[in-house]
């Protein structure tokens, strides 16, 4: 388990030996930039690897038991059918910039929001989204070819900077072979807000694809996070809101 994220985990790639990995599989998890590991660690190995927290996600103030709950289930007593339900509150509060630091800042969680409806079943590829696409053209990156997408980005992306990413993804094709997307739920510092709604942009993208997208989901910057196998399988229904995993770590 990685500690948390940061930059240029991509530069550690070519340096990794992935038959030995194979050979001595173990649970691999991390977010943010840790995505360059797991999604090259799947691809080159087939092995499950996991988006999900860090140990930072554990040591911060009034860490959340809903974190806890699906790592645990995920990895720990892994079951055969995970079904995700969104956490009640969430916080994404900069708690280390505050003086009375010992406590988070609570918000009431939406839950899982509907963009585009559907049902998709597939593989999952989980992760930080530019930092999926610093893989792009590299051996270090699985065919989107019906796979489920799952993505987050950081609190220092503004609506500016995804709306490149995904007209990246666009024009690379990603949102031809993809069979479903799931986005996870940004925080206040990424600046969307009613006069620059996350919708406007999903609608520059994804209005009238043919494949179920789902946001607002418990995963990426902010807290608490579910456990996503990479490289496992997805089945999304957005009539129920509803998103399963199966193949965990065993």
């Amino acid at each position: 388990m990685a500690f948390w994220g940061g930059f240029n985990s991509n530069q550690l790639l070519d340096k990794l030996n992935y038959n030995l990995i194979k050979e001595n599989p173990k649970i691999f998890i991390g977010y943010s930039d840790v995505t360059a590991l797991t999604t090259a660690i799947t691809a080159k190995t087939g092995m499950v690897t996991f988006s999900g927290p860090g140990v930072i996600s554990f040591a911060k103030p009034e860490p959340f038991e809903y974190t806890w709950r699906y790592f645990e289930k995920m990895c720990i007593k892994p079951q055969k059918r995970v079904t995700i339900k969104p956490s009640i509150n969430y916080a994404d509060d900069l708690f280390f910039l505050r003086e009375d630091s010992d406590h988070r800042i609570m918000k009431k969680n939406e839950g899982i929001k509907v963009f585009n409806p559907g049902k998709a079943a597939g593989r999952v590829v989980a992760g930080n989204l530019q930092t999926l696409l610093l893989l792009n053209n590299t051996e270090y990156l699985l065919d989107m070819t019906g796979k489920i997408l799952f993505i987050e980005e950081d609190e220092t992306s503004t609506p500016a900077h995804v709306d490149r990413f995904m007209c990246q993804c666009k024009q690379l094709g990603w949102f031809e072979k993809i069979t479903g997307l799931v986005i996870g739920r940004f925080t206040e510092q990424s600046s969307f807000s009613p006069e620059d709604p996350l919708e406007d942009l999903l609608r520059d993208y994804f209005l009238g694809v043919k494949f179920p997208v789902l946001y607002n989901v418990d995963f990426g910057h902010s807290d608490p996070l579910i456990t996503i196998p990479n490289g496992g399988i997805a089945m999304i229904d957005t009539a129920k809101k509803q998103i399963n995993f199966e193949q965990a770590v065993l």
